[in-house]
């Protein structure tokens, strides 16, 4: 699932996925959240290493997308 997205994601800008920027990857995160892919257990990881960027720096998009949805 987080896979096909990211595709999607890259497609639709016309960046591959190793050229994404913060707000790309932001954008990302924002996008699986509001699917429901981070209540899958073993999803954070699997974006982080999808996306190239360490767990925290999931965690912390997360916080600020929550905070963004209040």
């Amino acid at each position: 699932m987080a896979e096909n997205t990211v595709l999607e994601l890259s497609v639709a800008k016309g960046i591959p996925v190793d050229k994404f920027k913060q707000d790309d990857k932001f954008e990302t995160i924002e996008v699986l959240y509001d699917s429901g892919f981070f209540l899958l257990k073993g999803a954070v990881p699997e974006i982080a290493r999808i996306l190239k960027i360490s767990e925290p720096t999931v965690y912390r998009y997360l916080q600020n997308v929550k905070a963004k949805d209040q």
